[in-house]
């Protein structure tokens, strides 16, 4: 599967001299506030493509699809990778298929942000009805439907309406990043 990540000098350094690059714990912006949803993730990986190597607990974050298309990302876009002024290393890698697991980046952000993922809503009373259900229920129970409804973002099928999108811009996650899977290196200031 043809992939691309934005990463530092030091992390690309570390890749070509270590062999692989692992996630950084220590490295997270604003872990403490992200730490339940990587623990999610890492957990759907884990279901998903199996346990991570020894010593890793976080997935290294790609691009699969850019805009609609598997394409390199658009490194203009300099707020997708980083501060304004940062110098970064644009790394395409090929990895199985089995080793990688893929989202739906808008809809990952009702993981990030714990709430209901609304995207199979087609319209404003859908989501109303939805909202409205999920109001009706016991904390628990709605707790439960909100980390249920998570599971949506693994559907990367593509649709773009007035109301919802999804699989237009899909990330991927891997335990690691290996020297082998690299094809191209794209030297680039965010």
């Amino acid at each position: 599967m043809l992939l691309w990540t934005a990463q530092t000098i030091e992390a690309y350094n570390t890749l070509i001299h270590s062999g692989a690059y692992r996630c950084d714990e220590s490295k997270i912006i604003d872990f403490e506030w992200w730490k339940p949803a990587y623990d999610w993730i890492a957990q759907m990986m884990k279901e998903q493509i199996g346990d991570p190597p020894k010593g890793v607990k976080y997935p290294v974050w790609l691009w699969y699809r850019w805009k609609g298309k598997n394409k390199k990302p658009d490194l203009r876009a300099h707020r997708s990778f980083g501060e304004k002024g940062t110098k970064l290393m644009l790394i395409e890698v090929e990895i199985p298929d089995n080793k990688v697991v893929l989202s739906d980046f808008d809809n990952w952000h009702s993981v990030l942000n714990g709430t209901y993922s609304y995207t199979q809503t087609t319209n404003e009373k859908e989501f109303d009805d939805v909202y409205e259900w999920l109001q009706s229920l016991p904390e628990e129970q709605r707790t439960q439907e909100i980390r249920h409804s998570w599971e949506s973002i693994f559907d990367i099928s593509i649709w773009d309406t007035d109301f919802s999108r999804n699989g237009i811009w899909v990330q991927a996650t891997v335990w690691e990043l290996k020297k082998e899977y690299i094809r191209k290196v794209y030297p680039f200031v965010c």
